[in-house]
């Protein structure tokens, strides 16, 4: 028999969807997230059950604090008599015309609802037709201040119980223990997970709650033979960063998949919104696999920098039994997971915490046949917008997906070229007296990252495909760091006490010999190499300069990058690099490293495919150091993936080696290779020069930056977006001190 159910009344809207900004939120508080262990606030079976057109209200002023913005809240519907719908809101405010829950007659459902609060801490609860039994678990609250952040994930399977993922022996009490250490960092308070049931034999249900604590009254999930349903889930950690689940009666498979998780202090703000609907395919085309529902939610509803969004989303009029993924567009490569289930003649609604693209960007997609979705936004992560700009900041600009400049913004595909050209805060920054790459030393010698994360770059205890950081975190353990060096996949930290330390990928052991696994996300000391004063990394590669003058090195020698006399294969043993003594710096990039020496000349090995040796060829390869001929006096030395760079006495700066888009600096030569050092045209008193990618960047002694090379993701600031073969000024910043770039982006030390 097919099933019918009432949908509470939308705005339609087209398939790609902007927001008028006469719906929008007015400046929502950001808010930061205090979890509890699950509890019952509201059961009407323990007196009248909510009647038609009724609503009833929830006080929870005596379990929030004043001023509290949000709560979680488990919302389940039971023993409906007819056909409904059930909307949440606050009490202070109208109802609005969207919907939590969708019911039939004898139906039992929960939905998590996150719903903002007015000044009475107060919640209504409204039943359309019928009689209903209404229950609500608390799971947390957000209120403006101390407490816990986000930190969106791409979907994660952690659970299923169907092929034994994540499956553990089960606790005394017969519950099943998640264990999240493998994709949860030390500290983190809660997790957002989507948790979907199958296979089920008997009517039950599902708890969750954090390990250790007793097991609540609450539920999750409420299920009969033969479902499939998925709920959202917000809930705290417990020991060991382990969520229990347990169901009361019959067999079942569960499935779950992390969205997201929560860090004292440390990611982005929840801003909650009344609920705008955003999206209503019923007067339009329903979505299918080969045509998704596409939203750009602009910023009419949420700033550009949102990260991730909670949407509830509500499947109706399925043609077959299917699911439907929740995903970032902009050619993301977040891979899709289910949100939710529905089978035909079903109406199936279903919280959904998901990474957004580029631009506010998302796609809806069923797995099979059609079916029509209804789209209801009730908030969204992004960080409290910085306006740093006294010494100690960072601003950023260039490669806007992905985190990687440090101030909100959402997913897109690795590759593709989403540039900001003007320099902006790095978010919640301040005190910072280096910044190398996309790592920030600051004066309490704690170093913290932001960006991509795909192979632990963070240093921050997780990792993840399509993972990233939306704003700065700490990178764990690390104290009294006096330097850094990074690439793509890797950090590096010099500590005090002349230890260096690494993390991120480790394919090469560029992260030493203390571990062979493949992705290291937490910093480990490099053993076999102390008493050090200044690091260097090229991809794959690392460098440590002692104090007495000699250089080692570990990682990979594909191109004969270890310098020790060997060409091909790799080492995670710290050793010397042949033949070079008295080094005072040390510089390298993808393909190019040098070494500067007390007497003024520079030194170099590896490939020499792009003149990097400076000799006046464009062949060979060697396993030890040779000089750069006809340089001498140099003060200080630097790179770019295949270009060198030395400054001069009197502050000029020489290069050589790949012109690729400009980045010798040496001006429109025509020709892609600048075999012998050439001077940097117009560049004087430079304080300092950097460079990655295809890009170098100078600091000269009036504060100014100039940078030349490849301007594809707008590194090149403010102005042209072209390419430049000479340094042109960087506009839109105040005295700069130092600088670091990824060769994607740039930032810029104010001093």
């Amino acid at each position: 028999m097919v099933r019918s159910v009432l949908l509470a009344a939308a705005l339609i809207v087209s398939s790609i969807v902007a927001v008028p900004s006469a719906v929008a939120a007015a400046n929502p508080v950001a808010s930061a997230y205090t979890p509890v262990t699950p509890v019952r606030v509201l059961d009407t079976r323990t007196g009248a059950a909510v009647g038609a057109g009724q609503s009833v209200v929830l006080d929870l002023s005596s379990r929030t604090p004043a001023g509290a913005t949000a709560v979680v809240l488990n919302v389940t519907a039971t023993e409906p008599t007819a056909s409904t719908y059930v909307t949440v809101w606050p009490t202070d405010a109208p109802r609005p015309t969207a919907s939590n829950l969708n019911l039939v007659a004898g139906e039992t459902r929960p939905n998590l609802v996150t719903v903002k609060l007015g000044a009475s801490r107060k919640v209504s609860l409204y039943n359309n037709a019928g009689t209903v039994h209404l229950l609500a678990d608390l799971a947390g609250h957000y209120a403006p201040g101390a407490g816990s952040l986000y930190q969106p994930l791409p979907p994660t399977r952690v659970l299923d119980t169907r092929v034994g993922t994540g499956v553990a022996p089960r606790n005394p009490d017969g519950s099943l223990p998640m264990n999240l250490t493998d994709v949860i960092p030390p500290g983190a308070s809660a997790v957002t997970f989507n948790l979907t049931a199958t296979n089920v034999t008997a009517d039950t249900y599902v708890t969750a709650w954090p390990h250790g604590a007793p097991r609540p009254t609450a539920s999750n999930l409420n299920l009969v033979p033969g479902d499939t349903r998925a709920n959202l889930v917000t809930v705290a950690l417990g020991a060991d960063r382990t969520v229990d689940l347990y169901h009361r009666l019959g067999t079942l498979d569960l499935i779950a998949d992390v969205a997201g998780f929560y860090v004292p202090g440390e990611g982005i703000a929840f801003h909650p919104i009344d609920p705008v609907r955003v999206a209503d395919t019923r007067t339009s085309a329903p979505a299918r696999p080969d045509s998704p529902l596409s939203l750009f939610l602009r910023e009419d509803v949420m700033p550009v920098s949102t990260s991730a969004v909670l949407l509830n989303v509500t499947a109706t009029e399925a043609t077959a039994a299917t699911h439907v993924s929740v995903v970032p567009g902009s050619g993301s490569n977040v891979a899709a997971s289910s949100a939710l289930n529905v089978t035909p003649g079903a109406t199936v609604p279903n919280l959904a915490a998901v990474m957004s693209g580029m631009q506010g960007s998302l796609v809806l997609r069923p797995g099979a046949g059609s079916v029509h979705l209804v789209v209801d936004l009730s908030g969204y992560f992004a960080p409290v917008p910085s306006t740093c700009a006294t010494a100690g900041c960072v601003h950023a600009w260039g490669q806007s997906n992905n985190g990687m400049l440090g101030s909100g913004g959402g997913s897109g595909q690795v590759g593709s070229y989403y540039g900001e050209p003007e320099p902006r805060p790095v978010s919640g920054l301040s005190g910072v007296t280096a910044v190398v790459g996309r790592y920030a030393l600051k004066a309490d010698g704690t170093v913290w990252a932001w960006g991509e994360n795909e192979d632990g770059q963070l240093g921050a205890g997780w990792h993840g495909l399509g993972g990233f950081a939306p704003v700065p975190v700490r990178v764990r353990g690390l104290s009294d760091v006096t330097a850094l060096a990074s690439s793509r996949t890797n950090g590096y930290a010099l500590r005090s006490d002349g230890t260096v330390w690494g993390w991120g990928a480790n394919y090469s052991g560029q992260v030493g010999p203390v571990t062979t696994d493949r992705v290291v996300d937490v910093p480990t000391r490099i053993e076999g190499v102390d008493d050090v004063i200044a690091i260097a990394t090229s991809q794959g590669t690392a460098y440590a300069l002692r104090s007495d003058g000699t250089l080692w090195s570990w990682g990979e020698n594909i191109y004969a990058d270890l310098g020790n006399g060997t060409i091909g294969g790799s080492s995670p043993t710290p050793a010397r690099v042949v033949g070079l003594t008295d080094v005072v710096e040390i510089a390298a990039a993808a393909n190019s490293r040098y070494a500067l020496r007390s007497d003024g000349t520079v030194w170099t090995w590896g490939s020499n495919s792009e003149a990097q040796f400076g000799n006046g060829t464009t062949t060979g390869m060697s396993g030890t150091p040779a000089q750069v001929p006809a340089l001498t006096g140099v003060v200080s030395v630097a790179a770019s993936y295949a270009t060198g760079y030395a400054v001069l006495p009197d502050r000029t700066v020489l290069a050589w080696g790949s012109h690729d888009s400009g980045a010798a600096g040496v001006g429109n030569i025509g020709s892609r290779y600048v075999t012998q050092p050439q001077p940097v045209l117009g560049l004087t008193e430079v304080k300092e020069i950097v460079g990655a990618g295809g890009n170098a960047y100078a600091v000269r002694a009036d504060g100014s930056l100039w940078g030349w090379g490849v301007n594809v993701w707008r590194q090149l600031g403010p102005g042209s977006s072209s390419s430049a073969s000479s340094p042109q000024r960087i506009s839109g910043l105040p005295v700069v001190a130092r600088v670091g770039t990824t060769g994607s982006g740039a930032y810029a030390l104010l001093g």
